[in-house]
């Protein structure tokens, strides 16, 4: 006795536009079985009407491939349109094709829209497509657990069209497309400082932290100015509390200053009592004729650590944090200085200072959780070491004979005359080139 189950599947009409986004394709793919052999139709409708795929069959189940015994017959019925075909096969037959997936396009800001959708049976992945300049391309490819897809960089006050499919080994099955408005940029409500400063300020896009959504030491990049104390203490914090960092960046959005496009952000400091004072910054920042920034060297667009330094120097002119002059507002303000100014500024605490390194001391101190920079001598050991310079200590106790790792933020590993961005010591290469320690809690 055969046991007979009938499936009736309606694959809906998948809206595509095809020469404007007005216009749409509309796509579906049947399968004809015969003696044991698949043929595959793919075919094109331009009319509203789709139709719709009747099977009988023995124990059908969707998402599976079932092999009928040679005396079993299963019946495919196609009806498109008023056209009824029918074949009858004794061979296998495959899984349809995935549903369309229910998908929304929200505008979150000037700049960006999301995509979403819930999970889509049967689903091994979804591709989303932009409307391009009159054409479709695909600007996304996920993985079957995906249930949205942020598109960002966008215009302000501008509609996008998107479209989403679920595919899996049968095809894809597209969605109706979706449209999203951005909103148009609003003027800044705030006076933004732009510090004195050599060459000229320029918009750098980019993000204010890199891939990790955290600040890296790495990220920190000594320029034009004699400012490895504060240098030094940025990275040493990144390195070793990053909450310091992140905690100290509000982001206030996107708007238009003086007919320029600038993301805002709200810096946060602690000044003298412990009290936290704030500035405001923007990604417009000192550049050279080559168009790379003057002080902080940005690196993949990541820009906390030059927003930091800007920030500093609109603080110190205002008085919320030291420096050694605060006669002008000016980047020349905060060359040469002291890391215990920079590391209080930091965490809010009061940091503690010696005029040696002892690299005992410097274990307890560092094991103990504090942040801890060092500064070389005026005239260190090493022809490799700069003279005067506060270096980072991102490790204490690395195996082998070098246990320290030091991040100088003025390095750069191309130039031999001295020692690269990230270097390793021993306790007597300490004590011969550094004389000073500072630590403070995290």
């Amino acid at each position: 006795m055969r046991c007979l189950m009938s499936l009736h599947q309606t694959l809906q009409g998948n809206e595509r536009k095809a020469k404007s986004p007005a216009r749409h394709r509309e796509a579906y793919r049947s399968r004809l079985v015969r003696l044991g052999y698949e043929v595959m139709e793919d075919r094109v409708l331009l009319s509203a009407a789709l139709p719709d795929y009747h099977f009988t069959t023995p124990a059908l189940v969707a998402g599976t491939t079932q092999h009928n015994a040679p005396s079993s017959i299963g019946a495919f019925t196609k009806t498109p349109g008023a056209t009824t075909q029918r074949i009858v096969s004794n061979g296998s037959i495959r899984a349809v094709l995935p549903a369309a997936p229910s998908f929304t396009a929200t505008a979150v800001s000037a700049t960006q829209i999301n995509l979403a959708w819930p999970r889509v049976a049967g689903a091994t992945g979804y591709l989303v497509d932009e409307w391009i300049n009159g054409v479709w391309k695909q600007i996304g490819s996920l993985g079957s657990g995906s249930t949205g897809f942020a598109v960002t960089g966008l215009s302000p006050n501008t509609t996008y069209y998107f479209d989403v499919a679920a595919y899996n080994a049968a095809g894809a099955t597209w969605a109706k497309y979706q449209f999203a408005t951005t909103p148009a940029i609003k003027p800044c409500p705030w006076v933004i400082d732009h510090p004195g400063a050599t060459g000229t300020y320029e918009v750098f896009n980019g993000t204010l932290f890199g891939p990790t959504n955290s600040p890296v030491f790495t990220d920190v990049h000594q320029g034009h100015v004699g400012d490895c104390w504060l240098m030094s203490a940025l990275a040493e914090a990144a390195a070793r509390a990053p909450q310091d960092i992140t905690r100290m960046f509000t982001d206030l959005g996107v708007y238009m200053e003086n007919g320029v496009q600038v993301h805002v952000w709200s810096v946060h400091f602690y000044d003298a009592t412990g009290t936290v004072k704030s500035v405001l910054v923007d990604n417009e920042l000192p550049a050279d004729a080559n168009n790379l920034t003057i002080y902080d060297q940005l690196q993949a667009g990541v820009l906390w650590a030059a927003l930091a330094e800007k920030a500093y120097v609109e603080a110190a002119a205002l008085g919320y944090v030291t420096v050694g002059n605060t006669t002008f507002n000016n980047y020349q303000n905060i060359n040469d200085g002291n890391g215990t100014w920079s590391l209080h500024a930091i965490t809010g605490q009061q940091p503690s200072c010696t005029m040696y390194v002892n690299p005992g001391d410097l274990n307890t101190v560092f094991n103990a959780g504090d942040l801890v920079v060092i500064r070389t001598t005026d005239n260190p050991a090493s022809s490799l070491v700069p003279y005067d310079h506060y270096n980072a200590v991102i490790a204490d106790n690395l195996p082998g004979n070098w246990p320290y790792e030091i991040y100088n933020p003025w390095g750069d590993p191309s130039n031999s005359s001295y020692y690269g961005s990230i270097f390793y010591a021993n306790a007597s290469f300490l004590q011969q080139n550094y004389n000073v320690t500072v630590w403070d809690h995290a």
